[in-house]
């Protein structure tokens, strides 16, 4: 009888503890369920990785490609890329972080808004793997549904990965009106109002506290010195138009131009500019590289500065005036 007492909670024990074991089994299982199933990261790459992004939007296409530590594009026109704006675009897709797994190697993918009229974006990297993501319908203000090729897979991502992509070209665009370092400057040649000055560059004070600055003959040298800062560090505002017609020259006035630059650097180098019309009101002056015959619109700036005053003209003249008369009062007193 006293065997039998044992007996009972001998086989209580036994069976919770099987249960526990089943039990914890179980919530491993679970553990192991719900990581494995977590939305994956296709493919994780670092910005210097990728040499080339190809655009699609509205049956349109943008291509860019690296060289060197330069970007280029090259489709829907041929021009130097902005390496930060591009450099954005990468960061935003270079390890694309989806929200959920939808659906895999899906049968109809036109239910989600995927076509061949679909944006996409599609990075290159140095090795020449490609990496798509094809943008589909939007659900809601914070997600679309996007396929991977690579996958074979729907997912979801954050709406602003796509909407942060701009469909205008001249966005991609560099934005330097020139490429040059204020210190590396030689000479520039001005033309302005039929007179042609020549800048050139000084130095003040002592190693290593010297200021940099131009002067010109018959030119305000605080004034110089501020334009060529302007020029040196001035942005494109805007892109007006890449082959301009006669008309379309005579309209921004390069028919009679404000301005003619042309700036020599230390190493031999040059570039040329002209400028257009300059308009205050609308706070731009146009502007044609001689390089290139594009057209583009910069901060305005006040060329009127840059002239000769008159009093510096009545200088002169008085200058001249009582040089004459000391010589002709030293002819009449010999």
């Amino acid at each position: 009888m006293k065997r039998k007492g044992w007996l009972i909670p001998i086989l209580v024990f036994v069976v919770s503890f099987v249960c526990l074991i089943f039990y914890q089994q179980r919530q491993d299982s679970t553990a192991f369920a719900d990581t494995t199933n977590m939305t994956p990261i296709l493919w994780s790459k670092s910005a210097a990785d990728i040499t080339k992004v190809v655009y699609k939007h509205s049956g349109q296409q943008l291509t860019a490609d690296r060289k060197n530590d330069k970007w280029f594009i090259s489709e829907p026109i041929q021009a130097q890329g902005d390496a930060l704006y591009i450099y954005n675009v990468i960061s935003a897709f270079k390890e694309p972080l989806f929200e959920e797994v939808i659906e895999t190697s899906p049968t109809n993918l036109e239910l989600y808004g995927i076509n061949k009229r679909s944006s996409s974006i599609t990075m290159y990297d140095n090795e020449g793997n490609e990496y798509i993501l094809v943008k589909g319908n939007t659900i809601n203000s914070l997600t679309d549904y996007v396929y991977a090729p690579l996958s074979d897979t729907v997912y979801t991502i954050s709406h602003s990965a796509f909407t942060a992509l701009k469909t205008d070209v001249n966005s991609w665009r560099n934005k330097d009106l020139l490429n040059f370092s204020e210190d590396t400057i030689k000479k520039i040649k001005l033309t302005l109002g039929g007179q042609t000055h020549i800048i050139t560059p000084e130095y003040a004070g002592t190693e290593p506290q010297t200021q940099l600055f131009f002067k010109a003959q018959n030119l305000n040298t605080a004034t110089v010195t501020n334009f060529i800062s302007y020029l040196s560090s001035s942005k494109i505002q805007k892109f007006i138009t890449n082959n301009p017609d006669a008309a379309i020259l005579d309209a921004y006035g390069f028919n009679k131009p404000s301005l003619k630059i042309t700036i020599t650097l230390n190493d031999g180098s040059t570039s040329s500019l002209t400028m257009g019309n300059v308009i205050k009101d609308e706070n731009i002056c146009y502007i044609k590289r001689d390089d290139s015959n594009s057209i583009f619109g910069i901060t305005y700036f006040d060329l009127s500065q840059l002239k000769v005053t008159p009093t510096a003209q009545i200088t002169n003249v008085e200058k001249v005036n009582n040089s004459s008369q000391e010589t002709t009062t030293s002819a009449i007193n010999n």
